[in-house]
């Protein structure tokens, strides 16, 4: 499934041939609503980062259907882990964690306090579900730290920022490192043996 704003439709790829992949399925009806896309479990998410992510259902992976729809934040971007959906609220500063146990009803369990100023753009869940780290793309708070044992009472317990001054962007977890990709920074590893504060062990620049 691959799409794109501001114009693009969602396609539907065939894959089974890696070598002749090929578009099965074009439907311009999603147009302007695929900025990121995750899918679990027969379902697809796409976030259009203007206040929706639209749930699709996937029992006939060439023809999705929506099942559902969660607002209330920007939906900028989403992490799933298990049958939790976590929601990167762009401009409301705030990230969602949002139960997905049944994807046709998407409820909302907790969300973290506002924090004026960031745009919050993406973010990851350590392995042990205890910690999120938020992603904000204005180069004010970098990475938001946050407590998420209890998530219908999500608190932000710290902040980094890194040296470079340069704009985080995205993120994921590796084992006990926090890959994150910049802007004119490049491609930063941290290591979060210790949650609370990361350390910078590696750095790709890829830019002059």
């Amino acid at each position: 499934y691959g799409g794109g704003q501001p114009d693009s439709s969602l396609y539907v790829i065939d894959l089974s041939n890696p070598d002749k992949a090929k578009v099965v399925n074009d439907l311009p009806e999603f147009e302007d609503q695929i900025h990121t896309i995750q899918a679990a479990k027969g379902f697809l998410y796409l976030n259009d980062a203007k206040g929706r992510c639209r749930v699709l259902d996937l029992a006939n992976p060439a023809h999705p259907k929506i099942a559902a729809t969660y607002s209330g934040v920007d939906c900028h971007d989403s992490h799933i882990v298990g049958d939790r959906l976590y929601v990167a609220g762009g401009w409301k500063g705030v990230w969602d964690i949002v139960d997905i146990a049944d994807p046709k009803q998407p409820k909302l369990l907790g969300r973290t306090e506002r924090v004026e100023g960031i745009y919050a753009h993406s973010g990851w869940l350590t392995a042990d579900k205890k910690y999120f780290y938020g992603i904000e793309e204005l180069n004010r708070r970098d990475i938001l730290i946050f407590d998420f044992s209890k998530p219908t009472a999500p608190k932000q317990v710290g902040t980094f920022s890194l040296p470079d001054n340069s704009i985080a962007h995205n993120a994921e977890i590796r084992g006990k490192y926090l890959h994150v990709a910049h802007y004119e920074s490049g491609f930063i590893v941290l290591d979060i043996s210790n949650p609370l504060k990361p350390k910078k062990v590696g750095q790709y620049k890829t830019w002059k």
